[in-house]
């Protein structure tokens, strides 16, 4: 009897349940691992601030103190040497603008002079270089206050509308100086010749006055007279550019101010003794500044006393 032997049979393929269910299992295995990658990173970033959190905690103040230092010096002292160098750029500049602006009214001072023939001239070319400088000295209190600055006209406009309107005013002004220095004048060469020559005139038969012990006392009068009448020959041109009032008014506004500003007129007398002993020093620069450079300084110095209102 012939032995029938059957053929194994093949094993059975999986189903697509199955394969599905063994691609999801592959899948959460993959996420479970990375997840746990990600968290074992994160742990090791959060170990790496915690230490370097640490090492700055031990460093101490004193490193941290000294690097915030440094860093504020840093900051601190390049703006200050840049605001040094703006400041003495803007410093030189401002002192080369009033050379050049002293400059310009010195000539138009001459040529102020020169249109009324020297006699009719020169005193109301003096006014009109006051009025220039008055508004000067109003713009740049302004500017220190932070305030607008109106538009002005040009320095040669301003300067020969000045001298036109203060025409009459400034003739009658220097009429009261030219007799005023007449006096003076004629009482200098009085008690010159009273003084040194009244011995040997009066020896030869001559008329000559003889004041005795009393000369030298007069002579200190006349002295002082002549100090008052310089300070009021170059005061008064500042307040009547300012002020529209009477002519005695002003006058007595002048020696009033004299008086009463001691310290303000010591200034204004050192300031034409220093501008005399320039002239004499320095001979060029006459004809480059002129009067209009004490004109300047003495107008400075009245405007920034506080005696002569803002407006």
């Amino acid at each position: 009897m012939t032995a029938l032997h059957s053929a194994p049979s093949p094993a059975p393929a999986p189903s697509a349940a199955a394969a599905i269910a063994a691609a999801r299992t592959e899948g959460a295995a993959a996420r479970a691992e990375g997840t746990g990658r990600a968290k074992d990173a994160e742990t090791t970033k959060g170990a790496g601030r915690a230490a370097s959190a640490w090492r700055s905690e031990s460093a101490g103040p004193s490193e941290s103190a000294g690097r915030s230092e440094s860093a504020g010096r840093s900051e601190s002292t390049e703006p200050g040497g840049r605001r040094l160098t703006a400041g003495l750029v803007r410093w030189h500049m401002g002192l080369g603008e009033l050379g050049l602006r002293l400059f310009l009214l010195h000539l138009l001072w001459i040529a102020g002079t020169l249109a009324g023939l020297v006699v009719a001239g020169l005193f109301p070319a003096t006014a009109a270089v006051h009025a220039v400088l008055r508004e000067d000295q109003r713009e740049a209190a302004r500017e220190r206050a932070g305030e607008d600055t109106p538009p002005r006209p040009g320095l040669w406009r301003a300067f020969w509308s000045a001298w036109r309107a203060e025409l009459g005013r400034a003739n009658r002004i220097g009429a009261v100086l030219v007799l005023g220095w007449a006096v003076i004048a004629l009482d200098r060469w009085i008690l010159t010749g009273a003084i040194g020559g009244g011995s040997s005139t009066a020896a030869h038969g001559g008329g000559a006055l003889d004041l005795g012990a009393a000369a030298p006392w007069i002579s200190g009068v006349v002295v002082a007279l002549t100090i008052v009448t310089a300070l009021l020959s170059i005061v008064v041109w500042p307040l009547a550019a300012h002020f529209d009032d009477p002519l005695p008014r002003i006058w007595r506004m002048t020696l009033s101010l004299l008086v009463t500003r001691l310290p303000l007129t010591l200034s204004i007398a050192a300031v034409l003794m220093a501008s005399v002993w320039v002239w004499q020093s320095i001979p060029g620069l006459v004809p480059v500044f002129g009067l209009a450079l004490p004109f300047w300084a003495v107008s400075m110095l009245i405007w920034r006393s506080g005696v002569l209102p803002r407006t």
